[in-house]
């Protein structure tokens, strides 16, 4: 009798061994990694590099137009997240970076736009590019780091559907700007 208790006891933890590794076959992610054509672009003096697209959720009571300014309840406010690295190649001492704000989305041939109910805009940072490792993420080697910036922008109230974006950023060295335009993005 004891003998049999222990044969049950094995064949049902055989079964949910059965039964996990079934299931842990069907487990795959929504999509694959998906493979772009390139991520870096150069026109003239200056290279840029997509590093970093992400859809972003924050919470505010500030700049929701259904809303009196700071009062009332918080709204889950639609954003992205965008990192470039942008890097001078020219032998020019660089003077500044010149920037046109927002980077624009696109999708089928249409611009994506903020949202009516939410002030648009965002923030955005220029800093100098270092090449240290990030959550597991290795930066890009460049040619010359003092030459080299690494471009952070948040903007809020576009929502971005899931799918392939085209991004447009205007952006340059010693005020000679060029539109570098990113097609066929992944979003997830």
């Amino acid at each position: 009798m004891r003998r049999m208790k222990y044969v049950i006891i094995f064949v049902c933890l055989l079964l949910i061994c059965v039964v996990f590794v079934i299931f842990a076959q069907n487990i795959v992610p929504d999509k694959d990694i998906q493979k772009i054509q390139t991520t870096t672009i150069t026109q003239k003096n200056t290279l840029v590099t997509l590093l970093h697209l992400a859809r972003t959720t924050s919470y505010s009571k500030e700049r929701v137009l259904v809303t009196e300014e700071g009062k009332g309840q918080l709204y889950a406010i639609p954003g992205v997240y965008t990192e470039f690295l942008i890097e001078y190649l020219g032998e020019a001492p660089i003077d500044n970076l010149s920037m046109s704000s927002p980077i624009q989305f696109w999708v089928n041939g249409k611009q994506i736009i903020d949202l009516d109910t939410v002030v648009g805009g965002g923030t955005g940072v220029a800093q100098n590019y270092n090449l240290d490792e990030v959550f597991g993420f290795i930066p890009p080697v460049v040619e010359n780091k003092d030459r080299s910036r690494l471009i952070k922008e948040s903007t809020r109230g576009i929502i971005l559907p899931s799918g392939k974006v085209e991004i447009r950023i205007e952006v340059g060295f010693n005020n000679e700007k060029e539109w570098f335009v990113f097609k066929n993005i992944p979003v997830y």
